[in-house]
């Protein structure tokens, strides 16, 4: 008899029976030690948030002060207004990625195209790419077809993934998105869309590959740390996974898997985060 299960990283996890217990008990022991982890797991995500939202408020803070006191000239009070305008900007940006990662509820998943999902993200980084000289080349098969999941998150999830090559090739360089279909590794009756993400920048240094899918963890100059956490996050949701593949060449490769059956355990309310990736 199959018991409860939880989305923990890649695979599900079954309850473990106790003896003396029970199935009823055993599975309300699985629930409180899942939701103690995340509870830790949530309190580490709000201490960060606190540490990264105190720094530019106090900045903020100080330079409204200046504006407020008639202590700049026009052109300084304009500068500093520029620049409060631009953190908020930032700020709300990381605060709409922690909420993403904290968003449990369940959504209705739709039949999606992926092709026609990752057409409406790149006409929505166009402008940018073309700014940084960025090429963007696709490979999409032919042999994909469409599949149920939470257009809203998938969206995002691709969205943060070319964000992440082109902020990785400020002075230009060439994004390649190729899609496939395969086999899932843990069930070879599960067909997955795998979708690969190729830049020519500078790379992952290996001292860092363990720690990229930490939250607020960037070597970026504007970068939120959130980007690559949230995408993995969404997948996972989905019973699919995020990885950072070996890359043949300069640049970085990361691989979005999919499932393309929907996940019975995968979009609902007892979809927890993966402490391996926050």
């Amino acid at each position: 008899m199959r018991n409860a299960e939880y989305v923990w990283g890649d695979d599900p996890i079954e309850s473990i029976v106790i003896p003396g217990v029970g199935v009823a008990g055993s599975v309300r022991m699985t629930e409180f030690l899942i939701a103690t982890d995340l509870v830790t797991t949530l309190g580490q995500l709000a201490t960060s948030v606190n540490h990264r939202l105190r720094g530019p408020l106090t900045s903020m803070k100080g330079m409204a002060q200046v504006i407020g006191l008639g202590l700049a000239d026009m052109e300084t009070a304009k500068r500093y207004a520029g620049k409060i305008m631009k953190e908020i900007d930032r700020l709300d940006h990381m605060l709409s990625q922690v909420l993403l990662l904290m968003d449990q509820q369940r959504h209705d998943p739709q039949p999606v195209d992926i092709h026609e999902m990752m057409d409406e993200v790149l006409l929505l980084v166009q402008a940018q790419a073309a700014l940084q000289a960025v090429t963007i080349s696709r490979a999409y098969a032919t042999d994909i077809p469409e599949f149920l999941c939470d257009a809203r998150r998938i969206r995002q999830a691709i969205l943060n993934l070319v964000v992440n090559a082109l902020q990785a090739m400020p002075d230009g360089g060439e994004i390649s998105i190729s899609t496939s279909l395969s086999k899932s590794k843990s069930d070879a009756k599960t067909n997955r869309i795998d979708i690969k993400f190729k830049d020519s920048g500078p790379g992952v240094p290996r001292s860092l590959i363990p720690r990229i899918f930490t939250p607020f963890f960037t070597t970026k100059k504007n970068g939120t740390g959130l980007g690559l956490t949230v995408a993995r996050h969404i997948a996972q949701l989905h019973g699919g996974s995020l990885e950072l593949k070996r890359s043949p060449g300069p640049g970085a490769l990361f691989v979005l898997s999919l499932p393309v059956e929907p996940q019975s355990q995968a979009l609902g309310p007892g979809s927890v985060l993966d402490p391996g990736s926050v």
